[in-house]
């Protein structure tokens, strides 16, 4: 129990936000670049 409530505290800890952070920017990129590419390619 206390290490699920551990676990959980730590999703919100400074580092997985940054992680987390550049995950989404990482993902929103990819999916800008793979839109320009699908537009290219029409």
């Amino acid at each position: 129990m206390m290490g699920m409530m551990k676990r959980k505290s730590s999703l919100f800890s400074p580092r997985s936000l940054v992680i987390h952070a550049i995950g989404i920017s990482a993902a929103v990129w990819l999916g800008k670049v793979w839109g320009d590419n699908d537009r290219m390619f029409d």
